[in-house]
C-alpha cells in the first residue's frame, strides 16, 4: 500500500509539472502576440513582424510537443499503477 501511495504522489507531481509547463508555454505565446503589436510610429516592417511571429509559433509548437510528451509520461505511469492495482485485486481474491 505504501508503494501505491508513493506512486500516486509521484504522478501528482508529474501532473503539476505538466501544468507548470503548459502555463509557461501560454506565457511564451502571449509574449509573441504582444511583441508583434507595435505602434504606428515604431519602425518595424511587416517582414520583421512576420519573422517574429514565425519564431514564436515555432517556440509554441516546441512547448506543446513537450507538454504532449509529459502527458504521455503521466498516462504511462497511470497505466502501470492500474496494472498493479488490478494485480493486487486478483491476488487478494486468490488468497481467499
Amino acid at each position: 500500500m505504501e508503494n501505491l501511495i508513493k506512486d500516486i504522489q509521484e504522478i501528482l507531481e508529474d501532473t503539476r509539472d505538466v501544468i507548470i509547463k503548459a502555463e509557461s508555454a501560454k506565457r511564451d505565446i502571449e509574449t509573441g502576440i504582444n511583441t508583434n503589436h507595435t505602434r504606428e510610429y515604431e519602425e518595424v516592417t511587416k517582414q520583421q513582424k512576420i519573422e517574429s511571429l514565425f519564431y514564436y509559433l515555432v517556440e509554441a509548437k516546441h512547448d506543446v510537443d513537450q507538454v504532449k510528451d509529459m502527458i504521455k509520461g503521466v498516462q504511462e505511469s497511470l497505466d502501470k499503477l492500474l496494472d498493479v492495482v488490478e494485480y493486487e485485486s486478483v491476488a487478494k481474491e486468490i488468497r481467499k
